[in-house]
């Protein structure tokens, strides 16, 4: 797994030492996306924005996105297998070849996906009403 995402620091002190802090931070992170822009060659804008997204990427997709030049152990030898096990052995690499699959993880995207359902509606929705819920928590106080 890699994960892009913009530095962070720990920084104490008066205004002046903070905006010092805020500096470095924006120029640790354009040295950071000139790295990634020479390696990945995507632009500088969707690099920014996979860094503020705190984006995960798993080996496949690090690799096909440029950010890696291989994945360890992918070409390894398989060892000899009789032939009743064959079949067995396709179905399981079948499934290692799903789990593969490339997929990245936006810590962003999955927060909007899952205030979007779990936002408030202007459709009914079934179950205890609001200010039942609240007389019960009232309860729970005392």
């Amino acid at each position: 797994m890699m994960m892009i995402h913009d530095p962070s620091t720990v920084a104490t002190g008066n205004k002046a030492d903070m905006e010092k802090a805020i500096e470095l931070l924006e120029e640790v992170k354009e040295s950071i996306i000139n790295a990634y822009e020479t390696k990945s060659h995507l632009s500088r804008n969707k690099i920014a924005k996979m860094m503020s997204d705190e984006t995960w990427l798993n080996a496949k997709k690090a690799h096909e996105m440029g950010f890696v030049d291989g994945i360890l152990f992918a070409d390894k030898k398989a060892p000899f297998i009789p032939e009743k096990e064959e079949e067995e052995e396709k179905q399981e690499e079948e499934k290692e070849e799903d789990s593969l699959t490339a997929m990245t993880y936006s810590k962003s995207k999955n927060m909007t996906a899952f205030l979007s359902k779990v936002s408030a509606t202007a459709e009914p929705v079934k179950g205890t009403p609001i200010d039942q819920l609240d007389k019960r928590l009232a309860l729970l106080k005392y």
